[in-house]
């Protein structure tokens, strides 16, 4: 890792989904390559004020704590993921219904009777990432 692997390089300092307000793991580059991550790493960027805060006393803003720190990644909670995963699924199974209005339009081979298999594998496909549940 470098000081350069923020999520937009060109704006260090500025965390993944910089709209929420939720933990970073941010550190000194040492940790990160021990695969050690110490409580003092983790900081909640509070999105309203677009600054880092460790507890009430201690607050830094982003550009200021960028420097000379590693961005580790977002650190999501089981539900955040659930919910990343599902809205993953959906645009998924958004391709999948586009791909078979394709295949049901008279320009591709000969309409709405020809295209059968190509839109059973859509349905199948459609089903299958329906089916898939919650996130293990």
């Amino acid at each position: 890792m470098t000081p350069t692997n923020w999520p937009n390089p060109e704006r260090p300092g500025v965390p993944m989904f910089p709209e929420r307000d939720m933990f970073h793991s941010i550190g000194s580059k040492k940790h990160f390559e021990t695969y050690t991550i110490l409580q003092e790493d983790l900081w909640l960027w509070v999105a309203r004020k677009r600054l880092y805060m460790r507890n009430a006393l201690r607050m830094t803003v982003s550009e200021a704590h960028a420097l000379g720190c590693v961005y580790g990644g977002a650190c999501l909670t089981p539900t955040q993921i659930a919910d990343m995963l599902a809205a993953e699924r959906e645009r998924a199974v958004s391709a999948c219904l586009s791909q078979k209005e394709v295949f049901e339009s008279p320009e591709y081979a000969g309409g709405p009777l020809g295209a059968v298999m190509e839109r059973f594998a859509c349905d199948q496909c459609i089903e299958e990432i329906r089916n898939l549940g919650a996130a293990p």
